[in-house]
């Protein structure tokens, strides 16, 4: 049993089919049958450790509940109880998911994936390089345009007619200082 649950330890190997089979029992079944169902489950899965284990038998009892709960779903008359079971099931099919996700991410043990795309820009045209998000599902453009930060229009930055720009060389204008001359120790140091 120690194998199927990927541990040498008795006594999780006793634990985790107790929760086992509290979690696959259902009315009217054999005790034997619900732990063997699950027991399958966790052999498929093939967990490494106990780590991995106890995402299996999680797995197997929500997987477990989720379909009582779609069944429950089937059986019923009224809209309240179908929304209810309906609504419990889908929790628990994503949480399914979730555990999954888990188990894989456990596997890989923190590699990560790279994916390389080969993207064609031209000559006007813009790209974005990374993930995109439109924000409330509205479309368009989510931007800055009115915070500090955003782009300045081309616009705004262009020279003004008969407007004079001091060049690279042009002396600068010392401030004046209200205690009196200030001898400069570093002349020209930070002047342009």
């Amino acid at each position: 049993m120690g194998d199927a649950f990927g541990t040498t330890s008795d006594a999780f190997t006793n634990r985790a089919m107790l929760h086992l089979a509290t979690a696959m029992q259902r009315p009217g079944t054999a005790p034997l049958e619900g732990l063997n169902t699950g027991l399958a489950i966790v052999a498929g899965v093939q967990p490494e450790n106990e780590v991995e284990a106890m995402l299996a038998v999680q797995m197997a009892a929500t997987h477990e509940a989720a379909m009582q709960m779609l069944q429950a779903a089937t059986a019923n008359a009224t809209v309240q109880s179908i929304q209810a079971a309906g609504g419990l099931a889908v929790k628990l099919l994503r949480t399914y998911t979730a555990q999954m996700e888990a188990l894989n991410r456990c596997r890989r043990k923190g590699e990560q994936t790279v994916r390389v795309e080969h993207v064609h820009v031209y000559e006007g045209g813009k790209a974005i390089v990374g993930n995109v998000s439109t924000g409330g599902g509205g479309g368009g453009l989510v931007g800055n345009r009115n915070q500090p930060h955003a782009p300045i229009p081309a616009e705004a930055l262009a020279l003004a007619p008969g407007a004079t720009v001091r060049g690279d060389d042009a002396g600068r204008e010392r401030m004046p200082i209200p205690c009196g001359e200030w001898e400069d120790p570093v002349p020209n140091a930070w002047r342009g």
